[in-house]
């Protein structure tokens, strides 16, 4: 059972302005982000390069294994009324829990629309298609104009003065619009319409030239409010629909083409569209081609960033030359004047192999504490540095004799009374750390500002930026990237149709498509898109819905008998590997 405790809010909490306070940072906040982007790919230096596996599998064997042996620890919960939660979480289309469906596979429109990371089951596709070709020919009957209301109707619009105004209305609604797509945005708290432009990868010249046709007050934005772009097939803003933030009206500003200046018209809601309920289908703006561009752009210049880095812990682990002949077994004490680090040099022991042991033994103390006398012992299986660890003993006054062995299983490192299976492991939460929740799942919450049910789908856990979050039980990426709101995220995909999400990263090690394993280190915490403080944002979901997780009742595996084999598996090697780590005949280069 959970021991859950409210504890009331305090100064420095996540979402609280504490004005009486100095502010913490003099640089403005995108200098801060920059900063945390530098320090990141600073910090990847430290990673290992892919040909050095002992490092990959030896990382984080000591936290993983506290991480999945720890006791829940008490939750402290921030009472709602004390806390301003984040409202801009993302909401996750359905289709991004869902097997990868081809794009060759989908009509052109919806190709143009749903292609990039979204992915659609058959039955929702099928849908989308039908609604596709039915608007298509429904334009086409009107040939792509914007039909003009009956005479007396309420809904025809109106232009706002003068004989002239109407005049050039009327115009403007006897153009024919040149073939394109609708696309919306839903503006976000802090938006901008210049910032949306940049996001969207739109033209500077075309936010211009929008500024001349429309006062400050026409353009002014606010949260909730739901912007329409029509773009044309050569990529072309044509037009832009901004809505009323009261009542029932917008503002539309069009031209022809993309050379020709804009014109305003006032109207009613949806006037632009062939039918209002056609609103709900538009999509997103990230799938407009500009933004794709863009987006594909950023990633490429993040796969660069990270081959540097790569390329960077190569040339450093050359430091350590490589021995073919070094034997399977290497041993010896540390001698007079001599730390763990030139003692595991000295007896052959590589850059990378030294870091790996210093992980494993994190858990029993620094290795740093190491004094002469004690001694060091290493197995692998096969002779040369390029070899993996098998087993290693250290005979130490600061933590005792203490040995760990490498699981086949996992490729992690265990002393031999504690092996930890993962089948049948589901942590129910992802950090290692004191979980404090500063915004429980609440599906019917309200935004403050709009008024909207804006249900927070997941639970937000206090964290600073760089906290290790961890894979709560075995399972596979079906998402690993970013989104403006989100930030950096992550989706996991479980047996028994379980899911985990992960908001607002500063760091992803996971790849899309790679097998994870409980207790795994997936990301960093961070402060990665629209948030007021840095926390994760974790979700638990059922069959794609999602679920309370400090509530739910967490599954058990569907094979029972493997975590029984994994234990009978591990035992089996550890006896191997005991009888190999003394055999000193194995220290000889044969």
């Amino acid at each position: 059972m959970l021991r859950i405790k409210v504890t009331p809010q305090f100064a420095d909490a996540d979402y609280v302005a504490v004005p009486s306070r100095s502010p913490r940072f003099i640089l403005p906040g995108r200098y801060l982000f920059a900063l945390t982007l530098v320090c990141a790919g600073t910090g990847l230096f430290m990673l290992p390069d892919s040909s050095a596996p002992n490092l990959e599998y030896a990382a984080m064997e000591a936290e993983r294994a506290a991480f999945l042996t720890a006791e829940q620890k008490e939750i402290e919960i921030t009472p709602a009324d004390q806390n301003l939660e984040n409202y801009e979480d993302y909401d996750i289309p359905i289709a991004q829990f869902k097997a990868p469906l081809p794009v060759k596979e989908l009509s052109p429109r919806s190709a143009a629309v749903y292609s990039f990371d979204r992915q659609l089951a058959p039955a929702e596709l099928l849908e989308i298609q039908k609604s596709a070709e039915a608007l298509r020919q429904a334009q086409h009957a009107a040939q792509v104009t914007v039909p003009a209301a009956p005479a007396g109707a309420a809904a025809a619009p109106q232009p706002t003065a003068g004989a002239a105004d109407r005049e050039n209305t009327a115009e403007i609604y006897a153009l024919e619009r040149p073939e394109g797509q609708w696309y919306q945005y839903t503006v976000l708290s802090g938006d901008s319409l210049s910032g949306i432009f940049s996001l969207l990868a739109l033209p500077q010249g075309t936010l211009q030239k929008l500024a001349a046709a429309a006062s400050a007050k026409d353009l002014a934005l606010h949260p909730g409010q739901i912007l329409h772009f029509y773009v044309t097939t050569d990529g072309a803003l044509t037009e832009l629909v901004v809505p009323a933030v009261k009542g029932d009206g917008q503002i539309r500003l069009v031209r022809q083409n993309q050379d020709a200046q804009f014109a305003l018209v006032h109207e009613d809601k949806a006037a632009h569209l062939s039918t209002p309920a056609e609103a709900k289908a538009l999509a997103q703006a990230d799938a407009m081609p500009s933004a794709k561009a863009a987006a594909k752009a950023r990633l490429a210049r993040e796969e660069a960033r990270l081959m540097a880095a790569k390329a960077a812990a190569q040339e450093r682990d050359r430091s350590s030359p490589a021995d073919p002949l070094r034997p399977r077994l290497i041993y010896g004490a540390l001698k007079p004047g001599e730390n763990f680090k030139s003692c595991a040099r000295r007896l052959g022991l590589t850059s990378t192999e030294v870091r790996s042991l210093e992980r494993i033994y994190a858990s029993k103390g620094s290795l740093k504490k190491l004094k002469p006398g004690d001694s060091v012992r290493v197995l692998f299986n096969e002779i040369g540095t390029s070899a993996l660890i098998n087993a290693v003993e250290i005979n130490s006054a600061a933590f005792g004799r203490t040995a760990y062995y490498r699981s086949t299983a996992d490729n992690n490192f265990y002393e031999e009374d504690k092996y930890v299976p993962t089948a049948g492991i589901f942590r129910r939460f992802p950090l290692a750390t004191a979980i404090k929740i500063n915004s429980k799942f609440n599906l019917h919450r309200r935004h403050p500002v709009t008024g909207r049910v804006s249900p927070h789908k997941g639970i937000d856990i206090k964290a600073p930026i760089g906290t290790p979050v961890y894979a709560p039980a075995d399972g596979m990426v079906t998402f690993a990237g970013y989104q403006r709101a989100a930030g950096y995220y992550i989706i996991l995909r479980h047996e028994q149709n379980y899911s985990t999400v992960y908001m607002h990263l500063s760091r992803i090690d996971v790849k899309k498509g790679q097998q994870i394993m409980a207790g795994q280190v997936i990301a960093k915490t961070g402060n990665t898109g629209r948030t007021t403080g840095p926390h994760l944002h974790y979700e638990l979901r059922i069959n794609d819905r999602p679920v309370d997780p400090l509530k739910i009742e967490l599954p058990t595996s569907s094979h029972p008998n493997l975590a029984r084999e994994q234990r009978e598996a591990f035992k089996s090697s550890v006896q191997v590997f005991k009888t190999q780590l003394f055999n000193e005949a194995l220290a000889q280069n044969q």
